[in-house]
């Protein structure tokens, strides 16, 4: 009965896709608070083919909301220069 087997397999590796996609897009929400115009807008796994949606009127932005974290990156970034900068060679 291998097909026993690659049934729940698939079937797992399907829930941890939907499990994965849901904790993903809970992340984004907290860390981007204009993700949730582009959630309603774009569907989470198969885009929508022959369906023309109308854009929105404002183009939404989420280079506000990156900028904490592009901040924290180059942080990162250059306390990671000075300890190179320091490590004998």
């Amino acid at each position: 009965m291998p097909w026993l087997a690659v049934t729940a397999a698939c079937n797992l590796g399907l829930a941890w896709l939907l499990i994965q996609a849901r904790l993903e897009e809970a992340n984004l929400l907290e860390r981007l608070p204009d993700y949730r115009p582009y959630m309603a807008d774009v569907p989470r796994f198969v885009p929508r083919l022959g369906q023309e949606k109308s854009m929105p009127r404002e183009p939404i932005s989420l280079a506000g909301s990156l900028r904490p974290l592009q901040e924290q990156f180059n942080a990162g970034r250059d306390r990671l220069r000075f300890i190179a900068l320091l490590s004998p060679t």
